[in-house]
């Protein structure tokens, strides 16, 4: 009988870290900061490699949401406009061949309202085409 409990616990054992490894144990979290703005990054889509964080300088026109950089069918760069401090958390989702970019800021003890650009440069293991990039802005008020 112990035998067949221990083959038991070494099979979910390993079925549990194969589930972690290929990230299907649950979303993955990217946490970093651009100046006084505290951002994070919820990959609800599995997919995600890397996350640069930084300011709209790669974004020819700060009003457009998401673009590929030249070359970089890999690399969407997600732009947004929010105050110069506080917290913003972006969650990523693929539906309907469509990616989604909820961008939720709350109002917080900022006292500065002017609205700042700021970006995401996030690197996929797939290609993803910035036409297919639906950003939400999803901002308590």
């Amino acid at each position: 009988m112990g035998d067949v409990r221990h083959r038991t616990l070494t099979v979910l054992l390993a079925a549990a870290a194969l589930l972690s490894a290929c990230g299907l144990g649950g979303p993955r979290t990217f946490e970093g900061r651009i100046g006084a703005l505290d951002v994070t990054v919820i990959d609800g889509t599995g997919h995600v490699e890397a996350i640069w964080f930084g300011v709209n300088s790669e974004l020819a026109d700060p009003f457009v949401s998401a673009v590929n950089p030249p070359g970089r069918p890999d690399v969407v760069i997600v732009g947004w406009f929010t105050r110069e401090c506080g917290h913003s958390t972006l969650t990523l989702e693929f539906a309907g061949g469509r990616l989604s970019v909820r961008v939720r800021t709350p109002v917080g003890d900022c006292t500065n309202d002017v609205a700042v650009p700021r970006t995401v440069r996030i690197t996929f293991d797939r290609h993803v085409d910035a036409a297919t990039v639906d950003v939400e802005d999803a901002r308590d008020t």
